[in-house]
This record gives C-alpha cells, structure tokens and sequence, in this order.
C-alpha cells in the first residue's frame, strides 16, 4: 500500500517537475544564431579636401567582433547577444593613437526578428552615420545593413 501511495505522489509531482524544468531552459529562439549576417560599409577620408575611400566591407554573423584601421580613427562593430544589451550591433570608433572612444553607437534588435533596412539610399538599418576625429580634419562614414536586403 505504501508504494502505491509513493506511485500516486510522484505521478502527480512529475508534471510539477517538468514545468519547471521547462520554466527555466533557456529560450533558444530568437539568438544571434538565427540572425542574417551584417554587413557594415565604411569609408574614410584622412582630411579635409583629400577624397572618400570604402574600405572592404565588414561581414558580422554573429557573436562576433571586426574592425578595420585607418590613419587616425578605427572602427570596431560587435554583433552579439547578452545579458545587457541582448541582440545587438555595438559600433566604436576610436582614437588610432590614444586609443579613446570618439564615438559608441549601439543598435539593439527584436530578438524575434532580424533588423530591417528602412533608410532611404541604401543605408541598412543604421542610417548613414558621420564621425569627424576630435584632433584633426579625418572624417569617418559608415552604415551597416542586412545581407541580402
């Protein structure tokens, strides 16, 4: 009789357990894993008169962090998900010499679905951005935009 009443508990303890089981796992849905790639398009001009060069463009898939140097300023771009800041794009420029932060842009997205490039001219979901070095007349565009949109 006393297994019988240990049966009937556990069998009705064991749905109590699997909820919380499924309470606490981790959403799986909506990660970076599951995002398009990013692309950010950067261009350059080391000082005032002198023309705009495109660098390569930057191909972020994910949980993942590029840049590209120049004379005086960098651009990093981190494409990740955590606790923070959830789904995002983080776009630093820097000081090449100092190393200091010029500029911090961070781009967060609905972790259901994928940014949308909505600017006009081809300018991704960021929009066409413009950072000009502190110290001297080196000018830095970027954006950056889904692939294949």
């Amino acid at each position: 009789m006393k297994s019988m009443g240990r049966t009937m508990i556990s069998l009705l303890l064991l749905p109590l357990i699997l909820l919380g089981c499924t309470l606490a796992a981790p959403d799986s849905g909506g990660t970076s894993e599951n995002l398009e790639a990013v692309v950010c398009e950067v261009f350059y001009r080391p000082g005032a008169g002198q023309p705009l060069a495109a660098a390569p463009p930057i191909t972020l898939a994910g949980n993942e962090r590029q840049g590209e140097t120049f004379t005086a300023m960098g651009f990093e771009a981190f494409y990740q998900e955590d606790e923070f800041e959830g789904l995002a794009l983080s776009v630093v420029i820097v000081d090449q010499e100092t190393g200091a932060e010029i500029s911090r842009q961070l781009y967060q997205f609905d972790p259901e679905n994928s940014p949308e490039n909505q600017f006009v001219g081809g300018h991704g979901f960021t929009g066409l951005n413009y950072v000009f070095h502190p110290g001297s007349s080196a000018e830095m565009q970027y954006f950056c935009r889904v692939v294949g949109s």
